[in-house]
């Protein structure tokens, strides 16, 4: 007994401060039920039994008096549960995972030398990538450095965005020219720093040849208590550079540079850092070359070694005593309402939103609608016009996406507007419509693009509807030409896709539908305009692609089919294509680059401010 009072813990020990209010209930209730004496000088004992003022008499009295002391010991349980009793502990896990390792690479432009083929980068890369294949576990950053250094992935247990990322470092992503190890190896410092790694290993990746700088920097790492190893690429003959100009580096005098490795000097570096060098093997590269995966088993940042104390809390199980005592104390007038709110008190937290409509707006809601694939109850739900606009467009409801978009203020909404009205088979007020757009955003390339599209549409249907022409190849010549946007794909997302973004938990519901959040060449309008307006005047807005009995209903010759019509994939449909594929810049580093660029002017104004101070 006196073991478990001093292993007690209070959680909540705040909570105690409710034993206060519980005991003056218990005490006014206790004297409310006492006999006031002054009574039984005026009044016959018989008779005092049955007034109000004192307690009931019979067999029945114990009963009355054991469920009112149930519920004050229910209440006091109940105020000691919400206090958090604790008596264990359980161990908790400070760190994630078991280790910590840091790959720095090289990219210096002598890296790019091909002594080592197809290049000493490429298959640097490679290496990097096989020793993140032999981690199976454990936390992983890389770092580039040529003049200086940067972090492409801080530590994380993310090996499959680190592989991802050195697949695209190369030299020209570096902002300075050069090969600084020691910058490099002090930025991986910082990251273990950064991470609260208690140990780790640091790997280096490189051709170049270390100095003093290097040697500090590594001898820095040791007495942190993280480990270098180091990984040459290169042959001792050496090999020309590739210039980025074209032929090959030169020194000042006019001689070819070849960068050579410098094998003792990497050895003596990776001695500094207490761990070992390896050039590069002729198989894939791993952790057990390089002796890391011994250290990591003996390593102290282990999660056996490295772990807090939890205090597990008892207060729930109070509970299986509040429930009982709770029964006793339920009887006619007692305030057992008071023991069953601090049972339900001491659940799990849950946050009940309550009904939808009281807590989100109707665009939410719309919005909900909307990405569940109902766009006809999002269209009535919405009460942003741009939204439902956005609705009627996905439900193929063109005419109230136009009379949703009817007033246009900016040009995304001008530009939806003629997307819904090139829909809807009304390609002269769509024309109308991206002109306006144009006007108030003359960048806005969609719209000049859809623009031309929809004056191509009416140019191939004027030629399709001469006299001289069939009515049935007329009417399968317009459905060919339907799709004047994106390959066809890019309209048919556009009206099951998003014109715009929906509006999110941040309550945008003013928001505007724009077009590059929808896809950027999806307005064309490819239904409205498949069915020839001569042959169609019943029902202008039927898509013989989406109706089956479309063939039915042809002639025969035109079900027969003719092998003379054009592809579906038109011309117009392959220059969107080709026009969208232009679009995508061609530059997986180009985030690196910017990134590591803007790191560097940071670097260079903060040394600028102390130089001034």
């Amino acid at each position: 007994m006196i073991a478990a009072i001093e292993q007690l813990e209070l959680l909540r020990p705040g909570w105690l401060l409710a034993l206060l209010p519980w005991l003056i209930w218990v005490l006014h209730s206790h004297l409310s039920r006492t006999r006031d004496p002054r009574w039984s000088q005026v009044i016959e004992p018989e008779l005092l039994d049955a007034l109000a003022t004192g307690p009931a008499t019979g067999g029945h009295d114990w009963v009355d008096r054991l469920s009112r002391w149930a519920l004050r010991l229910a209440v006091l349980l109940g105020i000691v549960a919400l206090a958090g009793p604790s008596w264990r502990e359980q161990p908790a896990p400070v760190f994630q995972a078991s280790t910590a390792r840091v790959l720095v690479l090289d990219l210096s432009q002598s890296m790019n030398a091909q002594d080592l083929p197809p290049s000493r980068l490429a298959r640097a890369r490679f290496a990097a990538m096989d020793l993140i294949d032999s981690a199976s576990d454990g936390r992983l950053a890389v770092v580039a450095f040529a003049g200086t250094a940067h972090a492409v992935v801080p530590l994380t247990t993310d090996h499959r965005t680190a592989k991802h990322l050195i697949g695209t470092l190369a030299p020209d992503l570096m902002p300075v020219p050069g090969s600084a190890i020691a910058t490099g190896l002090r930025q991986a410092l910082a990251l273990m720093e950064q991470g609260q790694a208690l140990s780790g290993d640091v790997i280096l990746l490189t051709d170049s040849a270390p100095d003093e700088a290097a040697q500090a920097a590594a001898q820095q790492l040791a007495d942190a208590g993280y480990r270098l190893s180091v990984v040459g690429f290169g042959t001792r003959d050496g090999a020309p550079i590739p210039s980025d100009r074209g032929g090959w580096v030169h020194d000042r005098s006019g001689r070819m540079t070849l960068a050579r490795l410098d094998e003792p000097g990497l050895r003596r570096l990776a001695a500094a850092g207490g761990g070992q060098y390896q050039p590069l093997p002729n198989q894939a590269l791993t952790l057990e070359m390089l002796g890391v995966q011994a250290v990591a088993r003996g390593s102290s940042n282990s999660a056996d070694h490295n772990e807090t104390r939890r205090r597990e809390d008892a207060g729930p199980w109070l509970v299986l005593l509040v429930l009982p005592l709770a029964l006793l104390g339920f009887r006619r007038g007692a305030p057992w309402l008071a023991t069953v709110a601090l049972t339900l008190a001491l659940t799990d937290p849950v946050y009940a939103l309550g009904p939808d409509w009281l807590w989100r707006n109707a665009d939410q809601r719309g919005q909900d609608q909307l990405q569940a694939g109902q766009p006809e109850a999002a269209m009535q739900t919405f009460k942003d016009p741009n939204w439902k606009g956005t609705a009627a467009y996905q439900a193929g409801d063109y005419e109230a996406a136009i009379d949703a978009f009817s007033a246009p203020t900016t040009a995304d909404q001008a530009y939806n507007l003629g997307n819904a009205l090139a829909r809807a088979g009304q390609l002269d007020a769509a024309i109308e419509a991206y002109d306006q757009a144009l006007a108030l955003d003359p960048t806005l390339e969609d719209a000049a693009f859809n623009k031309a599209l929809v004056e191509q549409l009416q140019q191939q249907q004027a030629s399709q509807q001469s006299p001289s022409q069939d009515p049935s190849e007329s009417s399968e010549s317009g459905q060919d030409n339907a799709n004047p946007s994106e390959g066809g794909e890019s309209d048919a997302e556009d009206a099951e896709g998003n014109p715009s973004d929906p509006p999110g938990d941040d309550q945008r519901s003013q928001g505007t539908p724009s077009a590059e959040d929808s896809d950027p060449q999806s307005p064309a309008p490819d239904d409205a305009t498949q069915n020839d307006p001569a042959e169609s005047a019943d029902a202008p807005s039927a898509s013989t692609e989406d109706d089956p009995a479309a063939d039915a209903d042809s002639p025969p010759d035109q079900a027969a089919g003719n092998p003379a019509l054009p592809d579906p994939a038109s011309e117009a449909e392959q220059a969107a294509v080709q026009q969208w594929l232009r679009r995508v810049p061609d530059d997986p580093g180009g985030l690196l680059r910017n990134k590591f660029l803007l790191e560097q002017q940071r670097r260079e104004a903060r040394r600028q401010r102390e130089a001034n101070e």
